[in-house]
C-alpha cells in the first residue's frame, strides 16, 4: 500500500476513534442512564404547568440541525475546491472532497461533544420539568397544609397513562438539549460562513441573510422549549450558552496551530537571566503572596450574615454528602494538571543535546518552558480563588441546604405570613456546628467550579499550543491524544460543577459564575503572561538572536 494511501487511512481511523471516544457515552446514557432522583415542594409553581407537545420535535431538531449546515458546506467546498485535486497514491482525490470531509468530521465531532456535555448535566442534577407534576401525579397530597413546605423524595408516580420513558424525560430538564444542539449547529454555521464566504460580491447580503436566519432559528428552537412548558428558562438559558462556547471552541481546538517561532532577543534573554537570576526570587514571593492570602482569607473573614423568607424553597433541600470533597478537587484538578504539563514537556521535547545555556549551566529547553508554564499557571489559579472566596465572603449567599444546616428558631407553618421576610437579627441557627453554619453561608460563587474550569481551560490551551507538530511521528499525539485530552479535562470540569447543584452545595447560578470566573482567569492570565511562546531560538546551537549578542561581547553574567 502507497505511503499516501497509508496516512491517509491513519488520519480516517484516528478521526472515527475520537468521534467513537465521545459517541459512545451517548448511546450508554440514551439505553442505560438514569437520572439523579430529585425531589420537590408541593408547593412549588414552577412545576405545575400543563403538559404539551413540542413545537419543534427531535426529529425536525436532528434534521434541520444536520442537513442545513452539512449541505451549506459541502455546496462551499465544491465552488472553493472544485478545480484541484490531492494525490493520493496513484488516484487523485478532489479538494473539495478532503477538505469537506474535514469541515464536516469537526462538525460531527463538536456536535457529540456537546450533546455528551448537556447529557452529563441532564442525568447528574435530574432537575425536574414544568410540567412534572402534571405527568407524575405523585402519590403524595399537596393540598394538606403539612405536606406544602416539605420537600418531598419518597414518591411514587401513579399516573397509569405515562409510560417508563417518559417517566424519565421528565427528570432531564436542566440543562435543555434543544437549546444546546440548535445553539451548537447554528454558531458553527455563523461561524464557517464568516470564514469561507468572503471572496465573492454575491456574499455581501448574503453571508449576514444567512447567518441571520441559522441564530433565527436557534433562537425560536430555545424559546418554544419554555412556551411549550418543556423546560425552564434557566435551562434554556444554560443550553444555549454551552452550545455556543463548544461551537466557539471546537473549530480553534481541531485547529492544527500556527508554526513555531522564536522569541525576541528582549524576550529571550529576560527569561534566560530571570530563570536562575532575581526575577525567580519575584516569581516565587508572588506566588507565596497569594498562597498566603488564598489561606488567610477564610481564617480572618466572616461570611456576612443574610436573611431569608419562609417561601424561598431554594434554601430548603437536604444535605448531602459531598460527591467530589475539597482534597480530591485539588489533587485532581491541580496536582494532575501539573503532572500532565511534567509528561507532555517531557514526551515533546527535541532529542539531541540542546539546552539554554545561563551562568555556565546548560538547562534543557523543556524545563525552561515548564517553569514559564507552572509559574503562570500558579499564578492565575491563586487569582480565580482569590477572586472567588472574596465574592463568597461579600455576598454570603445561603447554600440550598441552609435550612436543614442551620434550623432557625422561626416557624413556617401554613399559619405564619410565607412572604415575611427575617432579617440577620431576626433569627438564630439551633442545630449543627459553627464550621457548618459559615460554610453554608458561602454558596456564591461557586469554588469547585471556579477552579475546575480554571484548570481545565488552562490546559486545554496548553494543549493546543504545545502539541502543534502533526508530522507522521507525533500524528497519533496531534490527532488523538490532545483533542481527547481537551476534551476530558473539559468534561471532569463540567462533572465536577453539576455535581455541587445535584449534592445541594450551590444553585446553578453559583455554578455558572464560578465557571466564568475560572474561564475568564485563565484566559486573562495567558494573554497576560504568555507563558505557552516558544523557546527554542534560546538553544545554543541555533543561531539565536541572543548568540549573536554574546558574539557581539554581551557578558550575562555582568547582567
Amino acid at each position: 500500500m502507497d505511503k499516501e494511501v497509508r496516512a491517509l487511512l491513519r488520519r480516517v481511523l484516528l478521526d472515527g476513534l475520537a468521534l467513537a471516544a465521545v459517541g459512545i457515552p451517548l448511546l450508554v446514557f440514551k439505553l442505560w442512564g438514569q437520572p439523579y432522583q430529585r425531589g420537590f415542594f408541593c408547593n412549588d409553581e414552577s412545576l405545575q404547568h400543563p403538559f404539551h407537545d413540542s413545537t419543534v420535535t427531535s426529529e425536525m431538531l436532528y434534521v434541520t440541525g444536520f442537513v442545513i449546515p452539512i449541505a451549506i458546506f459541502f455546496g462551499t467546498e465544491v465552488r472553493r475546491k472544485r478545480q484541484g485535486c490531492r494525490a493520493v497514491g496513484a488516484r487523485p482525490l478532489p479538494l473539495w472532497l478532503w477538505e469537506t470531509y474535514r469541515v464536516v468530521g469537526v462538525f460531527l465531532f463538536g456536535a457529540a461533544c456537546s450533546q455528551l456535555t448537556t447529557d452529563i448535566g441532564k442525568y447528574t442534577i435530574g432537575r425536574l420539568r414544568p410540567h412534572f407534576l402534571q405527568l407524575c401525579q405523585p402519590n403524595i397530597d399537596c393540598s394538606l397544609a403539612e405536606n406544602r413546605h416539605v420537600y418531598h423524595e419518597a414518591f411514587e408516580c401513579t399516573n397509569a397513562f405515562v409510560d417508563a420513558y417518559r417517566l424519565k424525560e421528565v427528570r432531564l430538564s436542566f440543562p435543555s438539549g434543544h437549546s444546546s444542539f440548535s445553539a451548537y449547529t447554528m454558531v458553527f454555521l455563523v461561524i464557517y460562513v464568516q470564514v469561507r464566504w468572503t471572496r465573492h460580491r454575491i456574499f455581501t447580503l448574503l453571508r449576514p441573510f444567512v447567518q441571520f436566519l441559522a441564530l433565527s432559528l436557534a433562537w425560536f428552537t430555545a424559546l418554544t422549549r419554555v412556551s411549550n412548558y418543556k423546560h425552564h428558562w434557566s435551562d434554556v438559558l444554560v443550553g444555549s450558552l454551552q452550545g455556543t462556547i463548544v461551537a466557539i471552541l471546537i473549530p480553534y481546538l481541531a485547529a492544527r496551530g500556527a508554526p513555531i517561532h522564536c522569541q525576541s532577543a528582549a524576550c529571550g534573554m529576560a527569561q534566560l537571566v530571570g530563570f536562575l537570576g532575581s526575577s525567580v526570587l519575584v516569581d516565587w514571593t508572588i506566588l507565596l503572596a497569594e498562597g498566603a492570602a488564598v489561606l488567610l482569607v477564610p481564617l480572618l473573614s466572616s461570611a456576612k450574615r443574610r436573611g431569608f423568607s419562609c417561601s424561598d424553597t431554594s434554601i430548603r433541600q437536604p444535605y448531602v454528602e459531598e460527591t467530589i470533597p475539597t482534597w480530591a478537587l485539588g489533587v485532581g484538578f491541580v496536582v494532575g494538571a501539573l503532572l500532565l504539563m511534567v509528561l507532555f514537556e517531557l514526551m515533546m521535547s527535541e532529542t539531541g543535546p540542546s539546552g539554554v545555556v545561563c551562568r555556565g549551566r546548560a538547562l534543557p529547553v523543556w524545563a525552561v518552558r515548564l517553569y514559564s508554564v507552572v509559574t503562570a499557571f500558579l499564578c492565575g489559579a491563586g487569582f480565580s480563588q482569590m477572586t472567588t472566596d472574596i465574592a463568597k465572603y461579600h455576598i454570603g449567599a445561603l447554600r440550598p441546604h441552609f435550612f436543614q444546616v442551620c434550623q432557625p428558631n422561626v416557624s413556617c407553618d401554613e399559619n405564619v405570613d410565607p412572604f415575611r421576610f427575617y432579617g440577620p437579627g431576626d433569627y438564630r441557627c439551633t442545630h449543627w456546628t459553627e464550621e457548618q453554619l459559615a460554610d453554608s453561608r458561602l454558596s456564591f460563587p461557586s469554588g469547585h467550579a471556579s477552579l475546575s474550569f480554571y484548570v481545565s481551560t488552562y490546559l486545554a490551551f496548553y494543549l493546543q499550543s504545545r502539541v502543534r507538530d502533526c508530522s507522521n511521528e507525533r500524528r497519533l499525539a496531534c490527532f488523538l491524544v490532545r483533542p481527547l485530552v481537551q476534551g476530558l479535562a473539559l468534561l471532569a470540569a463540567w462533572f465536577t460543577a453539576v455535581s455541587r447543584v445535584m449534592d445541594n452545595m450551590h444553585h446553578w447560578r453559583d455554578v455558572t459564575a464560578g465557571a466564568l470566573i475560572g474561564i475568564v482567569a485563565a484566559i486573562l492570565i495567558i494573554q497576560s503572561l504568555k507563558p505557552f511562546k516558544d523557546v527554542r531560538c534560546l538553544r545554543p546551537n541555533e543561531e539565536s538572536p541572543l548568540r549573536r549578542l554574546q558574539a557581539n561581547g554581551l557578558d550575562l553574567e555582568r547582567n
